[in-house]
Formats: structure tokens, sequence, C-alpha cells
């Protein structure tokens, strides 16, 4: 067009036209992409509209698990819109199981000799805070983790406030406790040695306790042989109603839901991994501790900082250097279902679990290790453990003895341990 006005005498009005068809070109183009982005952004909008509550029967890994295994799920949770934020209302100073508890944490003892003493494991941090003075106000911190998870899981595991007050309305106060336990299929020969002795030493003493063992992947002829043998009620583990990240067994989270599954149930649930074993003496010493105080487990030899990563305290807003204590073992524990134990320890436990980036996390597996000589913080990471003993040292500090059971004398741990129990196993 351009040589055309240039042989042309009305060269300027053929200069004019060209000028004119450029932008009109341009103002085309623009338009087309402003639209496109209009279109975009839109279907976002829709997107995130469509993920608002969705239907539980609806929730499947689509939902919730590729955004979690591609580190994008913790990204997800915190659009405020789309998902329940699990930040509590503060509770009533005069309620009555904060009233108990708190009157539990101050008439105990600072110590008790027969349990392992509150001191910090390795060099202490100076510019570290402490924990509040009083059980109340570290009650408000643990209720007050800004933990987002879809408010249709905590319906389903009666963890909302109307669940657990549904829960707890009826004291059933069971004299001993329903034992629990699961196995996938490279843990099938080391828990034939705690039904061993569920059979031989823990049924003698207690013979109406059941036992309900959650099939985490048995093989087909390893879950014939547990269904014929096992003389307990053996469960699938529902993996389809809940996010993806919960079938990578190593992350753990399928325990803490797996013992609320059993509290909706029973009202005295006792956790023990495949590597328990029982020496046949009573529990009841165990039994009267959970009883007591809510919740019992072992305290364990390592140190919680040491052997948690950074993204779960952040995960939890709680500091590092303020955790540099014994961890609870999560292997063999017991938990009696009240307004406390839901809504303080096993509430967050599970939220925690749910929520992707809080206690497993993007190559969480390269933490497992946990180095002997160095003990810097954050080496390694155990997952359900760490989190465990994150809320039972947040709650109980300096008074931890309250919820520790000493293993010694009525069992023991034993990893590794293959036996042969079961006919033809």
């Amino acid at each position: 067009m351009l040589r055309t006005c240039r042989r042309n005498r009305f060269s300027i009005i053929c200069a004019i036209i060209f000028v004119v068809v450029i932008v009109v070109n341009f103002c085309e183009l623009v338009y087309k992409y402003d639209r496109s982005l209009t279109v975009i952004n839109s279907n976002a909008h829709v997107k995130r509209k469509e993920n608002v509550e969705p239907d539980f029967e609806q929730i499947d890994s689509k939902v919730f698990g590729k955004q979690g295994l591609n580190d994008q799920y913790s990204d997800s949770f915190s659009e405020g819109h789309q998902y329940q934020e699990n930040k509590l209302q503060e509770i009533e100073p005069d309620s009555e199981w904060v009233h108990r508890m708190n009157q539990l944490f101050e008439n105990a003892p600072t110590e008790n000799f027969d349990k392992d003493p509150f001191i910090r494991q390795n060099t202490s941090n100076g510019a570290c805070e402490n924990f509040y003075p009083t059980f109340k106000e570290n009650l408000y911190k643990v209720l007050n983790y800004s933990l987002n998870v879809p408010k249709k899981y905590l319906e389903m595991l009666s963890l909302d406030d109307a669940g657990i007050r549904n829960l707890t309305e009826h004291d059933l106060n069971s004299p001993y406790p329903v034992m629990a336990s699961a196995a996938s299929s490279n843990h099938f020969r080391e828990i034939q040695g705690l039904i061993r002795d569920y059979h031989k030493k823990l049924l003698p003493i207690y013979p109406g306790m059941k036992l309900i063992l959650f099939d985490l992947g048995l093989n087909a002829k390893q879950l014939k042989l547990m269904t014929k043998y096992c003389k307990c009620e053996v469960r699938q583990f529902p993996f389809q109603i809940f996010p993806d990240h919960i079938r990578i067994l190593s992350g753990y989270g399928w325990k803490s839901l797996i013992i609320q599954l059993l509290l909706q149930e029973f009202d005295f649930v006792m956790w023990t991994d495949a590597s328990i074993r029982f020496n046949g003496r009573p529990l009841d010493k165990l039994f009267q501790g959970a009883k007591e105080v809510g919740v019992q487990a072992i305290p364990g030899s390592g140190s919680i900082a040491v052997r948690t990563n950074q993204r779960t305290f952040t995960a939890l807003g709680e500091e590092m250097c303020l955790f540099d204590y014994h961890e609870f073992e999560a292997g063999w524990m017991a938990v009696v279902r009240s307004e406390f134990t839901l809504t303080a320890v096993m509430r967050p436990w599970v939220s925690c679990a749910l929520q992707y980036g809080c206690m497993d996390f993007k190559n969480s597996r390269s933490f497992l290790g946990c180095p002997l000589r160095k003990q810097r913080y954050g080496a390694c990471h155990r997952f359900d453990q760490s989190v465990l003993g994150i809320i039972l040292t947040r709650l109980f500090n300096y008074k931890s003895h309250l919820c520790q059971f000493i293993v010694n004398g009525i069992g023991f741990i034993r990893r590794g341990d293959y036996v042969n129990y079961f006919p033809n196993s």
C-alpha cells in the first residue's frame, strides 16, 4: 500500500489512510486480547466457586489430591472463601471442661520422678519465647492454630462444635478401651506379633477387649488370613473420602483419622502400632491416667525441635526453638473421648493431617532419617508424632508428665520383629 501511495500524487491522503488502517488493526488486536483475559478470569472465578464447600458425596482425589501432590494444596486452603478456617471461637472461661483441666494442671506437681523430666534436650536459644504461664493461655493458643480444613471434613468426623457436643453428651465410662491398629502388606508379619500378644497376653486379663484392625493395603492372601485368624474386626480404611496425600502411608495422616473415626463409636480408644508388644501385665495404670487426663502417650528420647520440620511449626504458628523438649511417641497411646480431647487434641491433630503442608509436605520423605550425632533443629521429621508432640507440649509443657505413661513393665516396642503366628502365613 505504501508503494501505491508513493506513486500517487495524492500521497499525503494515502499516507493518512495507511496510518488509520494500522491504528484500526492495532485496536482490534487489543480488544481481542482484553476479551480473552476477561474469559480466562471469568472461568477461573467459576472454578473457584465450584470448589466452595463441595458436596461430601462427591469428594475425591480430583477435588483435593492433585493440588496437594504438586505443593499447591496448601495454597488452595489459604483462600478463605473456599475453605472454612479452623479458627475457633474463644471458649467461655467458665466452660466446665476448661475449668476442670485448668484445675488438674494447677494442682499437679511440677515433677513426677517416676516419669521423664521436662528439660531441654540441646543448647537453648536465649532469644526464644517461653510458654504462657497458665494452662488456659496455652489452651487458647492451640484452639487458635490457623488450620484451614473443608468444613464438611470436620462435620463428617464429628469435630465441628455440634459434633463434639453430640459425642460428649453421654459419658459411657468404659472400663477399658477398644484396641486399634493398622497394617499394609509390608507390615503383615510384624503385626502378627501384636495380634499374638493380644490373644495370649491381653485377652486373658481383659476378655471383653475388642481389637479393630484397619487394612491399609494388605494383598488378597494376607487379608484372607487376617480375617480368618485375627479374632478381630477388620476394616478397610476409607482413603477415597480423604485428600489424596493421605494415601501416602509414610505421611502418617491416616493414624489420627483412624483414632477419630473410632472415637465416633467408642468413648475409649487405645492405639497400638504393629511393633507394640505386651508382657502380660495389667494396663490399669495406663487406663487410669487416660481417664484422669484424657490422653496418655509414651515419652520419646528425641527432641521435638530436632525431629520436626520447620514447615510444620510454620503451619501451626509455633516457634521451633520453644519445643526443644522430649517428643511423645505416637506408636502407643490411649485417648478418652471428652470435650477436652476432641477439641484441644484430636481436632488440631486431625486438621494438620488433612492440610497438606502441615503434617506432610512436598519432599517430606527426604527427612525420614534422624541423625544420631548432629542434633540440629529440623534435622528430620516424625509426621503424626511431631504434631502430637507440639500439641501436648504446648498444652502441658513443664507438667507434661500428666499425659505420659511409662512403657517399661507393661510392654515394649520391637520394630522389625517379623512373626509367623498365623497358620500358612
